[in-house]
């Protein structure tokens, strides 16, 4: 019996450690690559500083994701960072 409840026990404490990588890489995999993030779900212009996880408008040489769940529309204007 103890031999049992030793082998659940390290079973137990396996798929625990694999449960806690998954979540781990789940989350760096996200965010990964992106220097700021558009949140304004309502959409709007990318000049607008509030638009983004950092509250300011992404340099022109960024890494921005916009993969915040919706539909919305992001505006580019003649003041958006050149080089998109």
């Amino acid at each position: 019996m103890r031999a049992e409840r030793r082998t659940l026990l390290a079973f137990g404490a396996a798929l625990a450690a694999v449960g806690v990588a998954v979540l781990v890489l789940a989350g760096g995999a996200r965010g990964a690559g992106c220097d700021d993030t558009w949140t304004n779900t309502a959409g709007g212009v990318w000049g607008t500083p509030g638009n983004w996880s950092l509250d300011a408008t992404p340099a022109s040489n960024a890494n921005v994701c916009i993969t915040t769940a919706g539909n919305y529309n992001v505006t580019l204007t003649a003041r958006s960072p050149s080089g998109l």
